[in-house]
């Protein structure tokens, strides 16, 4: 599963991006909560994300996601998305 969405601010993540070679993604632990006339959604999942660095070095991160999503003329769409670093285990 490849998924996208960041809190970071812009200068944060132009820095960022200038150090990134590769980056994969990848969730787990997927919770997905309907809403009683099945039109809205809450999904919570933790995202792994590894990323190998332009010098070879390669970081290790999980985050904890939640999206919230609305059906509409059939349609699914995301209209809020949270994640945060998960605790260390």
């Amino acid at each position: 599963m490849i998924l996208a969405g960041s809190t970071e601010s812009t200068g944060r993540k132009a820095a960022r991006s200038q150090q990134r070679a590769e980056v994969v993604q990848r969730g787990s632990d997927m919770h997905i909560q309907m809403g009683p006339n099945k039109d809205t959604a809450v999904a919570s999942y933790i995202l792994h994300v590894r990323t190998k660095l332009k010098d070879g070095k390669i970081t290790d991160e999980d985050n904890q996601e939640s999206d919230v999503m609305f059906k509409r003329n059939g349609e699914w769409k995301v209209v809020f998305l949270h994640y945060s670093s998960a605790p260390k285990k």
